[in-house]
């Protein structure tokens, strides 16, 4: 238990070294990471039992034992996956020994390892999805078979000693890297320390029907259904699709109202460029504070390729003296 605290220590400081707080998986600012780290953004890995997208207010990161039970399957969930993500890779620790990775929600085992060393099995998994998935997923059930009889069980999540990476792969081919503070489980009957339920407050639902189109004169038409919340606010940049509601360029924030469709056109955007939007769902309160996570994983996204030339009209110095006689 020694180790997995220290190691508890060892994430913490890491996660610390990359600009988030060890209680940044409660917050839209695990979006973004620190420009040195070489990610656009973290992704969080947890283990917990119950269903999030059913009942999130039933979401445990420890239980007990049945009598008897000697094999436990341990549900690995996904969150903070902004661009969908089909490939993780990652391994699961514990002081009991581990069986099979049973995928869910279209993932497959691309590659699998078991070891032991000082009391700790560790199960090295490499999965791949059918197609883009958001979060939060399952991504898998873990097997964790008692042999050793200990209780409690730990589980936790590390890099894979194989490819000594822990990291998920969105649909654009970049690699993310994902981490897991405070986010292992327990069964048995005794707890020697808390684990931290992985479960925050769920944003607003995204904007849909997002659509972005040029008009003449380099002017640009925005249409969207609203999702929840009561405002939407539009970013864009010129290199990635907006992450966070301050990144990129800011580009309108209007007040909505669920389910209804709105418009707007926008000008004064760089030329030639291919501009990339995000809609965020956004509620502020009495004093315009955003009084909610406004971040939603797998937001509306949207580009165009903008390239427009100004209309110019060519004449003569002479003609221009004749405007003044």
């Amino acid at each position: 238990m020694k180790k997995v605290l220290t190691a508890f220590i060892l994430l913490a400081s890491l996660v610390s070294s990359y600009g988030v707080s060890s209680m940044a998986q409660c917050q839209p600012g695990l979006a973004l990471s620190s420009s040195a780290s070489g990610y656009g953004y973290f992704v969080r890995m947890a283990v917990h039992f119950g269903e999030v997208l059913s009942n999130p207010y039933d979401i445990v990161c420890s239980r007990s034992l049945i009598p008897g039970e000697n094999a436990v399957n341990v549900p690995i969930w996904a969150y903070n996956l902004h661009e969908g993500a089909d490939y993780f890779e990652f391994s699961v620790a514990s002081n009991e020994s581990l069986g099979v990775f049973i995928p869910d929600n279209c993932f497959g085992v691309v590659s699998s390892s078991r070891s032991y060393a000082a009391g700790v099995w560790k199960l090295n998994l490499i999965v791949q999805a059918c197609g883009a998935v958001c979060g939060p997923v399952r991504i898998g059930y873990a097997e964790v078979v008692r042999v050793a009889g200990n209780d409690p069980v730990w589980i936790d999540l590390g890099p894979n000693a194989g490819t000594g990476r822990m990291v998920a792969r969105d649909v654009s081919g970049g690699y993310h890297l994902a981490f897991s503070p405070m986010h292992g489980g327990y069964l048995g009957q005794s707890y020697l320390y808390a684990c931290q339920e992985p479960i925050c407050e769920e944003p607003n639902t995204t904007a849909t029907a997002f659509d972005i189109r040029l008009l003449e004169g380099c002017r640009v038409k925005v249409l969207w259904t609203a999702g929840g919340g009561n405002r939407t606010m539009v970013r864009w940049s010129t290199h990635r699709f907006p992450t966070g509601i301050e990144d990129g360029h800011f580009a309108v924030e209007v007040p909505t109202k669920p389910g209804l469709n709105y418009l707007v056109y926008l000008d004064r955007f760089p030329t030639p460029a291919v501009l990339y939007f995000t809609a965020f769902s956004l509620t502020r309160d009495a004093s315009g504070l955003i009084a909610r996570d406004s971040f939603v994983e797998c937001s509306a996204v949207d580009k165009i390729d903008i390239n427009c030339v100004i209309a110019t009209e060519e004449t003569s110095w002479g003609a221009i003296k004749s405007i003044y006689r």
